[in-house]
């Protein structure tokens, strides 16, 4: 179908158990460069070489929905190839998966503007901390949504603070959290206490009192004073 039908630009096969959603991915790749959206949510078959060849195929530019529901052979690294190689990517489903990381969701999340919806629902690696954070970094963009437990998105614990370390590439996560809108200073000063860039954005959350912010502007984050009020 998919070699027949090179015009095809939405495509759902989800919970089609007979198929090898591996080999549909790839042939879409092959076949399908007009294809906008494609679920091949709980197929087997799907892993992170599957999703590569579709990212960075001609698909890859336009492609707006994927769904990647209980595929647990996709990990991060398909998370930084849909990233870099599929900029319209409006919607993703990773729901279900017991292999992505939060570091590779927030930093997805971060470092794809276009992103509005990210399913990580029973995803057994991602707590509850994460989904406040990935609703907070979604929420200044039209339309976006992600699955967040019933709680101010404000009101987020603050991590354990590790031993003083550095984090793999500290240069890398301070300019990952500038692009949030966090001063410089408090950037530092999270990398230096925190042992990955999701304890870093939690422990800036709960040090910042972000003012609300309206669809579509820049998030710029209000200092917290230790008396409770803020500075601007």
């Amino acid at each position: 179908v998919l070699q027949s039908c090179v015009g095809l630009q939405s495509v759902n096969i989800s919970k089609c158990g007979n198929l090898d959603g591996g080999a549909l991915l790839r042939g879409a790749a092959e076949n399908c460069s007009c294809l906008h959206e494609f679920d091949v949510g709980c197929v087997d078959g799907v892993d992170d070489e599957a999703v590569m060849c579709l990212a960075e195929s001609e698909v890859g530019p336009h492609l707006r929905v994927l769904g990647l529901e209980s595929s647990s052979d996709v990990t991060d690294v398909s998370l930084e190839v849909l990233r870099e190689h599929c900029p319209q990517l409006r919607r993703l489903d990773i729901s279900r998966n017991s292999s992505v990381s939060e570091d590779a969701i927030i930093h997805f999340a971060s470092g794809h503007q276009n992103c509005m919806v990210l399913q990580v629902s029973n995803c057994r690696r991602v707590g509850n901390h994460c989904r406040l954070l990935l609703g907070s970094l979604l929420s200044g963009r039209t339309g976006s949504s992600a699955e967040t437990p019933a709680a101010s998105p404000t009101r987020v614990r603050r991590p354990r603070l590790q031993e003083p370390q550095t984090m793999a590439d500290p240069d890398a996560a301070i300019a990952e959290l500038l692009t949030l809108g966090f001063p410089l200073e408090r950037v530092q000063a999270a990398v230096g206490r925190c042992a990955t860039v999701v304890d870093a954005v939690e422990w800036l959350l709960a040090e910042e009192a972000p003012e609300a912010v309206s669809p579509g502007s820049t998030y710029c984050p209000t200092v917290a004073s230790p008396g409770g009020s803020s500075a601007g």
